[in-house]
């Protein structure tokens, strides 16, 4: 029984990891950690995200603990990106989207603390702490996306 209720105690730090080697815990221990570049906002943090493979099976939904981040443009990578690691030492990038193809950022309103970041015809479904951390992440990848795509002179200028 103690299986399925792991004891998280004792864990510091901003990305919920004791060392290198330890597990990240659910939940956090933090919200999730903004900063801000240029005019965006950028956040990362843990979450949970839904795996469809067990749906297409007749099976319950399965979790998976996950590190996001929005990530700046690099030499490699010339837009902002919203990428998923296994965990927070980014040591392998599962999965990554630019931030202007994402169609939408909304709260599902069927599970609390969650919302669904939709991308073309696909959608993903993440797992925050609790609602105010769902509430940043929506926000923030809402407000991205906003500034990422305005049209060049969609400003408006003071006179």
């Amino acid at each position: 029984m103690s299986m399925m209720f792991p004891i998280n105690c004792c864990v510091m730090g901003g990305d919920d990891v004791d060392d290198e080697h330890q597990q990240p815990v659910w939940p956090p221990t933090s919200p999730p950690l903004t900063t801000t570049h240029g005019r965006l906002t950028l956040v990362r943090g843990y979450l949970k995200r839904k795996s469809t493979r067990n749906l297409e099976d007749g099976g319950p939904p399965r979790w998976a603990l996950r590190w996001l981040e929005v990530d700046p443009p690099e030499e490699d990578r010339p837009e902002y990106m919203l990428s998923v690691y296994k965990t927070a030492q980014k040591s392998k990038r599962l999965n990554a989207v630019s931030l202007k193809k994402i169609s939408s950022v909304r709260h599902d309103d069927s599970l609390p603390c969650a919302f669904v970041v939709s991308v073309g015809e696909s959608n993903y479904t993440l797992l925050a702490r609790d609602a105010a951390d769902a509430d940043t992440w929506v926000q923030s990848l809402n407000d991205a996306r906003d500034v990422l795509n305005e049209a060049p002179g969609a400003q408006c200028v003071a006179s």
